[in-house]
């Protein structure tokens, strides 16, 4: 299979069997643009590579995840992720504020806090008073979760949040220390404070979220002695590709966004505490040139809007990507983008086909 890549942007062409053990193509593709307050996105004069695996900070079952592989088959969603600080309104310090993100008409709102701990109280923990800070990293680490912590010399099992292994907040009245405060949860959400050591609260960020985290591993299927009697190496009867979606829950956009919403932050830009922007509403297709003479032309849903805050500059990455029935072979894949309503962008370098400009 030979790829043509009319687009500006990185992109790869592969084959894979789908969880129907059918042999399929897929077309994915990534675009990266600057983040500017008060102007419109535009194409980054260096686009960021194609990624063919997850990359993280840390190592181990520790490790977080930054940014999900490009390498991945099918998303039945958009997924929305943001790495970014919270930034305090005032500038000043402040034990708590609000932040988060509105992509069209749905919002996840945080609240975040300064460092704060558990404080023993009698048989239990009660939430302590947080210390003033400037700013907040969004990351799992500081969202409920983790493992129990215990003493160091203890050599009992040590139970973990399957939802997120990294953060502070789970407590065991039989193995946690009561002779010291232990750290807390400082993000949460904005409807849903964490106040109760005893009860189990859903991890919230706006960061990625790791494969082998409970929010996606469920959705791996079955793999027991029948699967490896039967379906090994294909994937198991009961797969869901809601797998693939590495967002939080809350931010799955079902069935895909359509690529020109708005998008406002609020307090994750220290430049501008309220920064509103909207996608370029880009559309991208996807040409399939069969070894029998046929030909289709697939639109391309655009399934994952990736924002990094962090690195400089701040960016946001689009990924469109398409699968289609190998059946007897494919000749050649092309991708081509198309501004909105079908007008293409300046710098396109080669010519769309006149089928295609008639979508």
């Amino acid at each position: 299979m030979e790829f043509r890549n009319h687009t500006p942007f990185p992109g790869l062409a592969f084959k894979q069997y789908n969880a129907r053990s059918e042999l399929n193509g897929v077309l994915a593709l990534r675009g990266t643009f600057d983040i500017r307050p008060g102007e419109a996105l535009t194409a980054s004069a260096s686009q960021r590579p194609f990624l063919l695996k997850d990359e993280y900070a840390g190592e181990g079952q520790r490790a977080h995840l930054l940014r999900q592989a490009d390498f991945v088959p099918f998303k039945p969603g958009t997924d929305v992720t943001v790495l970014a600080r919270a930034y305090a309104p005032s500038g000043e310090p402040q034990p708590s504020w609000l932040a988060g993100i509105k992509v069209g008409d749905r919002q996840k709102l945080l609240r975040v806090h300064g460092p704060r701990h558990w404080q023993p109280d009698g048989d239990g923990w009660r939430m302590g008073e947080a210390a003033p800070a400037s700013e907040v990293p969004l990351s799992y680490y500081l969202a409920y979760g983790g493992p129990v912590p215990k003493a160091a010399e203890d050599d009992r099992p040590q139970d973990c949040c399957r939802f997120n292994p990294l953060g502070p907040g789970l407590l065991d009245p039989k193995l946690s220390p009561k002779d010291r405060p232990l750290p807390a949860p400082r993000i949460e959400a904005a409807d849903e404070p964490v106040t109760e050591w005893h009860e189990a609260y859903q991890p919230q960020g706006l960061a990625p979220i790791a494969p082998w985290w409970r929010f996606r591993e469920q959705y791996t299927g079955t793999y027991d002695e029948t699967w490896l009697a039967t379906r090994h190496p294909f994937l198991p009867p009961d797969f869901d590709y809601r797998f693939y979606n590495c967002a939080h829950p809350d931010l799955v956009f079902t069935p895909w966004l359509h690529g020109d919403e708005e998008i406002r932050l609020a307090n994750l830009f220290r430049a501008a505490p309220l920064l509103p922007f909207r996608l370029p509403g880009l559309r991208l297709v996807c040409v399939v040139h069969r070894k029998t003479g046929e030909t289709e032309i697939l639109a391309m849903p655009l399934d994952g809007v990736h924002l990094d805050l962090i690195h400089t500059p701040p960016h946001v990455t689009l990924t469109w990507r398409v699968g289609f029935a190998w059946r007897e072979g494919v000749r050649t894949v092309e991708a081509h983008v198309l501004g909105p309503a079908g007008r293409k962008p300046a710098g396109d370098r080669q010519p769309v086909p006149a089928e295609v400009r008639r979508d």
